[in-house]
C-alpha cells in the first residue's frame, strides 16, 4: 500500500507549496537521493515554516536539513519525516464539526472527497494520470500492466493528456495497488500512465482512530475539523479492528459507507446521534462463474419495520481482498442503544443465468465473514422477462393433482399460460433477480425466500391476512401519545427498559404497541415511552404494569392461512428476531385493528428448508417445488413434484392403459387382476375374485355404494364395474362411477333385497375390480389406472356366435407403461 508521511520544513522561499486539486498534471516533491513524492496537503504558517503530508512515490523519507523541491518553491525539512498512520487524504475527505457537546464526523461531499457515480457505486482509489494517447470512458474496466483490474467511476479535470482518476478496484489486490509508471487501457482504446502513487480513498476504522489522534495533538483545530487539544480524547482502540468513538465522537451513515475493515461503536451525548450505535464489518466473499455477480444484502429497516436491501455502493468488488472477501463494508448493527434485529444480515446472489444462493450470518466487533457461493444454471436462459403469460396465484388454496389423494392444501400456484416448464421456470428467476422491481408473495422479489415457518395456532380474535406482516413480543397499552411513533424505530421507557416497535394499532392520543423489549425486566404503569427517531411520547396504559415482558419477539411475512374458525394453521415466511413459542401470541395489523393468533404447537414451530431458487429445483424438465408452492393441476406432467403445506410431495399420476385391440363388435372381453397362481381345471388363469371384500352386509333396495375392508388400489379405474359374489354364490356385474377411499359410487342405486342376481351380500365377500367387461363395441377397448407396482393381469376375448373363435387367453402385465395386447382370432366355425 501507499506510504504517507508527514514533514515539518523552514526556511521556504519561492511561493506556496501546491497540493491536492490544485492542477491535474501535480508537481512532484523532490529532495535528495532521489526522493520523490506527492503533496496531498499543506499546512502553512504565518512565515516560511509549516508542514506537509506527503505520498511517498519513491526514495526515503526525508532527513532534517534536506531541501525539498516543488517547480521554484523550496524549503528544508526542519526535523526527520515520519511515517504517518492513515492515508493522507482522509483528512481531507471529512469534516469534523460541533453539534452541542458531540463532535459529527462526516463525508465532505463538498470539498473533492470521492462521491459515487450514475449507478451509485463508490470509488475506493484515486490516482492521477499522463501520457493519455485516447479519452477514457466512465464505468468501464481498467487493466493496468501490474495486472490489477478497477472500474473507473470518475475523471476529474481532465486536460489534454493530464488528469485524475477516481476507480474502484475489482481485482485482489494481493501483489499490491499500481505504482508509478504503471500504463493502463480502459474495455475500448482510452489508456494512460500512472503518475505519482494510488491512494486510498476509503478506509478503515483503525485508521479513524490515527486520525483522529493525529488532530488531537494539535495546538489549534486547522481548516474544516473542529478537534485540537483543547478537546476530549476522540477515541479508543481495543485491537486494530475494533475502535470505539468516545468523549462524544460519532460517524455518520453517510461516512460509514466509505469504510470498511472492522467495528465502530459510538455513543454521543447529545440527540443529533440519538444514543449508543454501533457499525459492524462485514466481509463477503463471492464465489461465482461470472464476473458481474454481486450481493444482494438484506437487513431489518429501522425506518419500515420490513427487511429491506442495503443501498447497493459497492458493484461486484469493494476493496476486495483474496481471504477476507471481495466486497468489504461497514453495516449499522445497534442503533440509539438497540440492536437492528440482533444484528443478522442475509446476502444473496441473485444474477441471471446462474443458480442463486442465500446465506445469513450475525454481526459482531471486528469483521464477521459471509460466504456466498453461486453456479451456472444450464436451464436459465436469461429469457425470463418475455415469458409474461406466467400467473402466480398466492394465499392459502387446495390443488387436486387426481393422484387419488384429493384437493390438498398449497400456498401458490403457477399456472403456465401459453409458457412452457422451462420458460416458466426462467420467469420464475427473472420475478427474483437482482434489482428486481417485481412482486412475490406481496414482497419484493429479492426478499422473498418462500414459506420457511409454519405453525398450528388457536385463540383467533378475527382471521389474519395474507401478504402482511405478522409481529410477536410484549403488548403494551398507552396513552396521553404526543407525535407520531414510527415502526421498526428503538424506543426507551423511562423506568429504564428500551426496546423496537415492531407493530402499533395507533389510535392517538391512546393505542397498542407490540415492542421487542432489551433490557429491563419490567415496565410500569404511566412510565414514559419516547421514540428515538419520530420524537414521540406516550405513557403506559396499564394499572399492573405490563405483565409480561416476552422472552421472543419478531416479525414474519404473512403468506397462506388455514382458516378453520378459531383454529387453523398460519404460514409464513420469517422477517427477524426469533421463532415464538408455544402459547405466544402472534398479531397483525388490520386496518385500525390489532388482531391476534395464539401459537398452538408443544415442540419447536415447524422450521423448512427451502430451495434457493424460491420456486424450487427444476431438472430440465420437472419441477421439485419449494414447501407451499403448486404447479397448476392443468400444468403438471410426470415426474413433477408438488411439495404441500403438509410437507408431503403430491405427484401427477403416472395413468397407464391397459388395451385389447384386434376385436370383432359383438365380441365378449374382460380383463381382471390375477395372482399369478390360480388356475382351472383347462390350466388357464382364474381372476382373483377375492381381490377385495365387502365391508357390511348389503341388502337394501337402493343401495348407492359399496364399502370394502380394503383401501382401493390406486390402478383401480375411475369409471369401471365389480364383480360382487352375493349370498347364493353369483358373482355379479355391478358398474360404478367413482371412487374414493374404500368406497365406490355406483353408477345407479341396485336392489340387493330379493334373489338370484339381486341376493343380498355378506360382510367379507368377495368383490373383484372388473378393469374390463362387456360386449365389444369397437375394435379396440381399454381402462386407464394409476400405475403404483407392475399387476400380474388376465384376459379372454370370447365369441361363440356368429364367427365364432376359439377363446382368446392372455396374462399381460400391467406396468409402468401399460400394455396393449391384440385378440387372437382363430377361427372356431
Amino acid at each position: 500500500m501507499t506510504t504517507y508521511f508527514k514533514v515539518l520544513y523552514d526556511t521556504q522561499a519561492g511561493g506556496e507549496y501546491t497540493s491536492d486539486h490544485s492542477t491535474p498534471a501535480f508537481t512532484e516533491l523532490t529532495w535528495a537521493g532521489g526522493g520523490r513524492g506527492h503533496i496531498i496537503q499543506d499546512f502553512p504558517d504565518a512565515g516560511t515554516t509549516g508542514k506537509l503530508h506527503v505520498a511517498l512515490i519513491a526514495g526515503a523519507i526525508p532527513t532534517d536539513g534536506q531541501t525539498m523541491t516543488q517547480g521554484a518553491v523550496t524549503a528544508d525539512a526542519n526535523g526527520n519525516g515520519t511515517t504517518l498512520l492513515y492515508p493522507a487524504y482522509f483528512r481531507l475527505d471529512v469534516d469534523i464539526t460541533d453539534v452541542g457537546a458531540d463532535k459529527e464526523i462526516d463525508w465532505d461531499t463538498a470539498g473533492g472527497a470521492p462521491v459515487a457515480d450514475g449507478n451509485g457505486v463508490l470509488p475506493t482509489h484515486s490516482f492521477f494520470f499522463d501520457g493519455q494517447t485516447v479519452d477514457l470512458t466512465v464505468n468501464q474496466t481498467l487493466t493496468f500492466s501490474g495486472g490489477q483490474t478497477a472500474e473507473l467511476i470518475n475523471i476529474i479535470d481532465q486536460t489534454g493528456a493530464d488528469g485524475e482518476l477516481e476507480v474502484r478496484f475489482i481485482s485482489n489486490l494481493d501483489a499490491g495497488l499500481p505504482v508509478d509508471g504503471d500504463t493502463f487501457t480502459d474495455e475500448g482504446t482510452g489508456d494512460g500512465t500512472v503518475a505519482g502513487g494510488v491512494y486510498e480513498r476509503s478506509y478503515t476504522p483503525l485508521h479513524l482512530h490515527r486520525l483522529l489522534a493525529d488532530l488531537n495533538d494539535d495546538a489549534q483545530f486547522v481548516g474544516d475539523d473542529d478537534l485540537s487539544s483543547l478537546d476530549a480524547t476522540p477515541s479508543a482502540k481495543d485491537t486494530d479492528q475494533i475502535v470505539r468513538l468516545i468523549g462524544g465522537a460519532y460517524i455518520t451513515d453517510v461516512l460509514a459507507t466509505h469504510m470498511f475493515g472492522g467495528s465502530i461503536a459510538q455513543n454521543p451525548a447529545g440527540a443529533a446521534a440519538g444514543g449508543d450505535t454501533k457499525f459492524g464489518g462485514l466481509d463477503v466473499q463471492v464465489t461465482s462463474p461470472l464476473a458481474s455477480t454481486r450481493p444482494v444484502l438484506i437487513q431489518y429497516d429501522i425506518t419500515t419495520g420490513l427487511p429491506a436491501i442495503i443501498t447497493d455502493y459497492w458493484s461486484t468488488a469493494w476493496n476486495p481482498d483474496s481471504i477476507a472477501g471481495s466486497v468489504r463494508v461497514l453495516v449499522k448493527i445497534r442503533e440509539n442503544g438497540v440492536d437492528i434485529d440482533g444484528r443478522r444480515v442475509r446476502g444473496k446472489l441473485l444474477e441471471l443465468g446462474e443458480n442463486y444462493f442465500e446465506g445469513g450470518t450475525t454481526l459482531g466487533d471486528a469483521t464477521t465473514s459471509l460466504a456466498l457461493f453461486a453456479s451456472s444454471d444450464g436451464n436459465d436462459d436469461s429469457s425470463g422477462a418475455s415469458h409474461t403469460t406466467v400467473v402466480l396465484t398466492d394465499g392459502f388454496q387446495t390443488i387436486d393433482y387426481s393422484n387419488g389423494n384429493g384437493p390438498t392444501d398449497f400456498g401458490m400456484s403457477i399456472d403456465f399460460g401459453s409458457e412452457t416448464s422451462i420458460q416458466t421456470y426462467q420467469r420464475a428467476k427473472w420475478l427474483q433477480r437482482r434489482g428486481s422491481s417485481s412482486t412475490i408473495f406481496g414482497l419484493n422479489g429479492q426478499l422473498v425466500t418462500g414459506i420457511n415457518r409454519n405453525f398450528i395456532h388457536d385463540g383467533e380474535t378475527g382471521p389474519l391476512t395474507e401478504n402482511q406482516l405478522i409481529a410477536w413480543g410484549t403488548i403494551v397499552a398507552y396513552d396521553t401519545q404526543v407525535g407520531t411513533f414510527t415502526t421498526g424505530e428503538s424506543l426507551t421507557f423511562s423506568g429504564g427498559a428500551k426496546g423496537r416497535l415492531l407493530l402499533i394499532d395507533d389510535d392517538t392520543p391512546t393505542g397498542t404497541m407490540i415492542v421487542e423489549v432489551i433490557g429491563g425486566t419490567a415496565i410500569g404503569d404511566d412510565e414514559t415511552i419516547t421514540g428515538s427517531d419520530s420524537g414521540a411520547t406516550a405513557a403506559v396504559n396499564d394499572v399492573g404494569g405490563v405483565d409480561v415482558i416476552e422472552s421472543r419477539s419478531g416479525t414474519g411475512w404473512l403468506i397462506a392461512y388455514d382458516d378453520d374458525g378459531t383454529v387453523g394453521n398460519t404460514y409464513y415466511q420469517y422477517q427477524s428476531g426469533l421463532d415464538p413459542v408455544n402459547n405466544q401470541p402472534v398479531y397483525q395489523l388490520i386496518g385500525e385493528t390489532i388482531t391476534s393468533v395464539t401459537v398452538n404447537e408443544t415442540g419447536l414451530i415447524s422450521s423448512r428448508t427451502i430451495n434457493n431458487q424460491w420456486i424450487g429445483l427444476y431438472t430440465g424438465t420437472n419441477f421439485q417445488t419449494n414447501f407451499g408452492i403448486g404447479i397448476e393441476a392443468a400444468d403438471a406432467v410426470l415426474g413433477d413434484l408438488n411439495r404441500n403445506l403438509l410437507d408431503v410431495q403430491q405427484g401427477v399420476p403416472n395413468n397407464q392403459t391397459g388395451q385389447i385391440t384386434n376385436l370383432v363388435v359383438g365380441d365378449r372381453l374382460w380383463c381382471y387382476s390375477w395372482d399369478g397362481i390360480d388356475t382351472d381345471a383347462n390350466g388357464d388363469a382364474v381372476p382373483e375374485w377375492d381381490q377385495l371384500s365387502n365391508n357390511a352386509l348389503l341388502n337394501g333396495a337402493a343401495v348407492a355404494t359399496i364399502v370394502v375392508t380394503e383401501v382401493i388400489p390406486s390402478d383401480t379405474p375411475q369409471v369401471a364395474a365389480l364383480r360382487v359374489t352375493n349370498d347364493e354364490g353369483i358373482r355379479v356385474l355391478i358398474p360404478y362411477s367413482s371412487w374414493t377411499g374404500s368406497t365406490f359410487t355406483l353408477t345407479s342405486s341396485y336392489d340387493f333385497s330379493g334373489t338370484g342376481v339381486n341376493d343380498s351380500v355378506a360382510a367379507t365377500n368377495d368383490i373383484a375390480i372388473a378393469y374390463l367387461d362387456q360386449v365389444a363395441t369397437a375394435t379396440s377397448h381399454s381402462f386407464t389406472g394409476i400405475y403404483n407396482a407392475d399387476r400380474q393381469m388376465v384376459t379372454r376375448v370370447l365369441r361363440g356366435d356368429n364367427g365364432p373363435i376359439v377363446p382368446s387367453k392372455a396374462t399381460p402385465t400391467f406396468s409402468s407403461t401399460g400394455f396393449s395386447i391384440a385378440a387372437g382370432r382363430i377361427d372356431d366355425s
